[in-house]
């Protein structure tokens, strides 16, 4: 972390930084030169080098670890960054869980996991979020192109994306009478990011199913969120935008 306590820049809180959109999301942020919290569950060198980066961009930066799935960690996650930082004006909850099965093969345990960190996660984040933040700050949900293109496997996960996209059409209303605006994204495929563990010929589908003929890039996701995050978006909140490049998945 860079040593100057006494910066008066914005802080953002990234949860899920440590690589893929996240990181991504970071990086983008830093550039607009505000302060960012990595957040990372276990990939602990992953997140010190998004750190890193993000400091040779000029801004501070630290690495958090909290199981997002937790609620106490998350409490622990927010303790520290009051310790670190003083103050938060932005929350991506972008830390997510995706665990495919059919119907058939559904069990407890995962589904459980999937809505624990993407719905409950993403809302206690939120509510620990908005109680610290000043008048005017802005939350950006990720939510996945899933939620809105059905796709076999992907029951829990679907889910619990749409969760999220309800949740930030219901957070908007609450919180804006502070000046605090909700949104929130949903990328269709992307790389680098969860898609890179997808089956050869579903990362062959996406291709085609865009007319763009190609896969999103991380960097674009975090374009959009920072636009979101900026002065220009000021009468933008409680939307859902999807970015999947016109395509069908």
């Amino acid at each position: 972390m860079t040593t100057n306590e006494n910066s008066s820049n914005r802080v953002a809180l990234v949860t899920g930084a440590a690589r893929g959109i996240g990181r991504a999301i970071g990086l983008q942020l830093a550039r607009a030169g505000i302060d960012i919290a990595v957040h990372y569950g276990s990939s602990e060198r992953e997140a010190r080098d998004t750190v890193k980066a993000i400091e040779q961009l000029g801004v501070r930066s630290c690495a958090i670890r909290a199981d997002i799935g937790d609620s106490r960690d998350i409490e622990t996650l927010f303790t520290r960054l009051d310790e670190t930082f003083g103050r938060l004006d932005i929350l991506v909850n972008n830390a997510g869980v995706l665990k495919p099965a059919t119907l058939g093969n559904l069990n407890e345990e995962d589904l459980l996991r999937m809505f624990t960190v993407n719905v409950m996660g993403s809302a206690f984040a939120a509510r620990e979020a908005a109680a610290r933040m000043n008048n005017g700050g802005q939350i950006v949900n990720i939510s996945s192109s899933r939620a809105h293109f059905p796709a076999q496997g992907t029951t829990g996960y679907a889910a619990s994306k749409a969760a999220v996209e309800w949740m930030t059409r219901v957070w908007a209303l609450e919180l804006g009478c502070r000046g605090i605006r909700v949104n929130a994204v949903a990328p269709g495929p992307t790389a680098p990011g969860m898609f890179e563990r997808a089956p050869a010929f579903l990362q062959a589908a996406a291709v085609q199913s865009s007319p763009f003929e190609r896969i999103g890039n991380a960097s674009e996701i975090a374009n959009l969120v920072s636009f979101l995050c900026s002065d220009s978006a000021s009468w933008v909140s409680g939307q859902v935008i999807l970015a999947n490049g016109a395509g069908a998945l």
